[in-house]
């Protein structure tokens, strides 16, 4: 073991200029599958490039040079480094002056530099990779039009009690009021109003909770001021509650009704509350029993955190449970999946009962009906556009997000960047794609949805859409059975017309292309079907192990290596060292130590987090960081970088034995047929058991049965 350590500390990756060859993405196959032999021993002592880490490479705003880019670049080459994967952001530093004139983001100049850096690059033998927007999330730009952003869908609802006939005008959804929104009408149905509909809001409160343990939980009491059935029970946001432990809340609810005569009635068993993800904006609703002639109820909560219940609200209305997440307006878990609360059906919309306007309402919103007999509900249904756009980049490359879930928005964001980039100043010298971190959070509607819903689910979605705005139709088992189909139409549409389409332009102008964690992180789709289409799959870890960083269930690295195994992807990069909390002090004995422990659960390639380029040679010492508190800084000017080509070197000797080998895992864990949060990557398994997770297309389309294994086609049993 000695020996081995001491080879690893000496053996230094060696530069060459002028014939450096740029290697690619991925590792050589023949390579991989080849026997083992004597020639291992040789590779393990120097590995070749190809399995050497790779950096991100910063533009903050616009202070950039010449200079300053090819002393980056040299020092990066000769930190054993064999790669730049290229970001130009912004928003940080802003009072930072680092040059005289300013390049802005997309100008003539700014190409100028970019091809530059990309000769630079290459010159060094350094692989040229580009994020696949300005900033770092999502797929977005200045060139995405109205007709081509993320949509969700948009409603009012208007009640006419019985007798109530005449001119009635449909309102638009608030968000109407906004341009940016871009409102469309899309339908206008009608229906007999359930009970209670109308009655809304019984009871709305906040809190400030602290820690309460299941011996001796918050109880919070509510008395109305005469007694109501309640049916639904309404949270604020999961990551309103606390942001550091949106992922594991570590809540738990009951809650009661206590009719006139003392007697208590469970409303709603002991259930947890679900695991949400750090870009949940929804609330969160639960489905009540129902209990007559109950006018004092009250809500148990225990919580292992500190706990902001900005929003506590007691519905008369029946709605589904966890509706927000089954409707795919966020991610969460399933909780008490399979519980069917205790409703009059009087609550429910009856599917038949549907009744669709929208050639009855004009342009105005004046509806031209006459109403049968009763109460109804009208739901003027439009789409809006999400507004979230790309971010950090400079404000002369900011725009909206592309659509997520139509090949249409794919192909303008990629026409009019990467591929434009690729057939003009970078041509030759762009090697990948990165799609980076999905920080869009998620997308309800898009042009062709209607077909494409019954492309996949076999029927039409019109007099469904109700369910995904909350109201439970017929039942709550179908209900969740529409809304599963739902979640997985969704699914096929963040996999094949944003991810495959995206994979598909890059390969048709000679580019491989890698992207990170999305589905079933932030978007309710499976975790592991898209990275079918990547060359490189990638995950993220991050440095210290510290607050919500460390969380088990905040960025697990399984889901991503068990795609990679399941779909014959020999490598998983990994965003590596991503810091919130910018000391200074980093060292790289504390960064091997980190390194080791994510690459036990399955990612094989580094990508560090980050190197800012520093304008001028040797201006600004320890130079500039990637923001005020973001990113470990790689840089030239750290005391450290003249010992990274031993640091890089161990890094290459661990990345070429994963890769060499096959994965050996005893246990294929399948995640079901609902899409959820990810499972808790620390799951015990018995001492000397381990396992890859396992989806449904994987299962359906990759996976064979020999003698008595589950095999995949590359070989993993």
């Amino acid at each position: 073991m000695r020996k081995i350590l001491l080879i690893m500390g000496l053996c230094c990756m060696q530069v060459a200029y002028a014939d450096s060859e740029v290697v690619k993405a991925v590792p050589d196959t023949a390579l991989l599958h080849s026997p083992f032999g004597a020639d291992d021993v040789t590779r393990f002592r120097e590995p070749m490039k190809n399995f050497f880490p790779e950096t991100w490479f910063h533009f903050i705003n616009g202070n950039v040079d010449k200079e300053g880019i090819t002393e980056d670049l040299k020092a990066i080459a000769e930190s054993g480094l064999v790669g730049v994967q290229f970001f130009h952001g912004g928003g940080f530093a802003d009072g930072w002056k680092g040059v005289k004139e300013p390049v802005y983001c997309l100008s003539d100049k700014w190409e100028d530099l970019l091809k530059y850096t990309a000769s630079e690059a290459n010159r060094f033998g350094l692989r040229f990779t580009m994020q696949n927007c300005p900033g770092w999330s999502m797929s977005g730009g200045p060139w995405i039009d109205f007709d081509h952003t993320m949509r969700h869908l948009s409603y009012t609802s208007t009640y006419l009690s019985d007798g109530q006939d005449g001119d009635i005008v449909l309102p638009k959804n608030g968000d109407s009021e906004d341009p940016k929104a871009d409102y469309r009408d899309l339908m206008v149905l009608a229906f007999p109003t359930p009970a209670n509909e109308t009655t809304e809001t019984l009871y709305q409160g906040n809190f400030g909770l602290g820690v309460a343990t299941s011996e001796n939980p918050h109880v919070i009491d509510i008395i109305l001021d005469k007694p109501q059935v309640a049916r639904t029970l309404e949270f604020n946001s999961i990551w309103g509650f606390d942001p550091s432990y949106a992922t594991t809340p570590g809540v738990k609810v009951r809650a009661v009704a206590i009719d006139r005569d003392g007697h208590t009635h469970e409303v709603l068993p002991l259930t947890d509350m679900p695991g949400s993800n750090w870009q949940d904006n929804k609330t969160m609703s639960f489905a009540l029993n129902e209990c007559e002639n109950c006018q004092h109820y009250q809500v148990h909560i225990v919580n292992q955190h500190d706990m902001n219940l900005s929003s506590l609200r007691l519905l008369a209305p029946a709605r589904q449970q966890n509706w927000e997440m089954l409707a795919g307006w966020t991610l969460r878990q399933l909780v008490n999946n399979g519980y069917i609360p205790t409703q009059s059906p009087t609550a429910y919309v009856k599917k038949e009962s549907i009744v669709d306007l929208t050639d009855k309402m004009d342009e105005e919103g004046r509806l031209d009906w006459k109403k049968p007999h009763g109460d109804w509900t009208i739901l003027r249904i439009g789409h809006v556009n999400t507004r979230h756009v790309n971010v950090p980049a400079p404000p002369e490359a900011t725009g909206w997000e592309c659509d997520k879930l139509d090949h249409s928005g794919a192909d303008l964001q990629f026409n009019n960047y990467i591929g434009r980039l690729a057939s003009g100043p970078l041509k030759g010298l762009l090697s990948n794609m990165l799609m980076d971190s999905w920080e869009c959070q998620t997308q309800t509607w898009t042009k062709r949805m209607p077909e494409q819903f019954e492309r996949v689910a076999g029927y039409p979605i019109r007099m469904w859409i109700p369910a995904l705005l909350g109201y439970v139709l017929d039942d709550p088992e179908t209900t969740t059975k529409f809304l599963n189909d739902w979640r997985f139409t969704l699914n096929d549409l963040y996999v094949n017309e944003f991810f495959g389409t995206m994979v598909k332009n890059a390969h048709e102008k000679g580019l491989t292309c890698s992207y990170e964690t999305a589905a079933g992180d932030i978007t309710p789709a499976d975790p592991m079907e898209y990275y079918k289409f990547a060359d490189v799959p990638m995950c993220e870890f991050w440095q210290p192990f510290s607050g919500y960083l460390s969380d088990r269930t905040y960025k697990p690295i399984r889901p991503t290596s068990s795609a990679a195994h399941l779909y014959g992807k020999p490598r998983v990069s990994a965003e590596s060292f991503t810091s919130i909390d910018l000391t200074w002090d980093e060292h790289l004995q504390m960064l091997k130590d980190i390194a080791n422990q994510n690459l036990l659960h399955g990612m094989t390639h580094f990508v560090f987090h980050t190197y800012t380029h520093n304008p001028g040679a040797t201006k600004y010492f320890p130079g500039t960081s990637f923001g005020t508190h973001i990113g470990t800084p790689f840089m030239r000017s750290e005391t450290w970088w003249k010992h990274m080509p031993a640091f890089t070197s161990y890094l290459a000797r661990c990345t070429y034995m994963l890769e060499r080998g096959k994965p050996n895992n005893a246990v294929l864990w399948y995640l079901g047929d609902e899409t959820q949060q990810k499972p808790d990557q620390y799951n015990p398994f018995p001492v000397g058991y381990n396992y890859d997770y396992c989806n449904p297309d994987a299962l359906l389309n990759r996976i064979d049965v020999q003698d008595g294994h589950w095999v995949t086609p590359d070989g993993i049993r």
